[in-house]
């Protein structure tokens, strides 16, 4: 449940991201905008922006295929063990 939920977050930050740098993309390199460092609303360029946006999308990418791969280990795992030892997963509740 925690690495679906995080796989989510990242998948949507992934996303944003994306649109995030076609969007800057388009805009002349000396247009001002907001970058998000940490908690600090910081005033940059354009050309000082994109760089970082598409490093940070380009780094999200291994992640989540990392998690993908750790949450198909621990299925496959999971699904062993219930038929291993014989055992049901309860019914989810509603």
């Amino acid at each position: 449940y925690i690495l679906r939920r995080k796989i989510s977050q990242l998948e949507a930050d992934f996303s944003e991201h994306k649109i995030v740098a076609e969007a800057l993309s388009k805009m002349d390199g000396d247009r001002k905008c907001y970058l998000m460092v940490g908690t600090v609303l910081t005033e940059v360029t354009v050309s000082v922006a994109l760089p970082d946006v598409q490093l940070r999308k380009e780094n999200l990418e291994p992640m989540i295929k990392s998690l993908k791969g750790k949450l198909d280990a621990t299925s496959s795992q999971i699904t062993d063990f219930e038929k291993k030892y014989t055992v049901r997963a309860p019914a989810p509740s509603a």
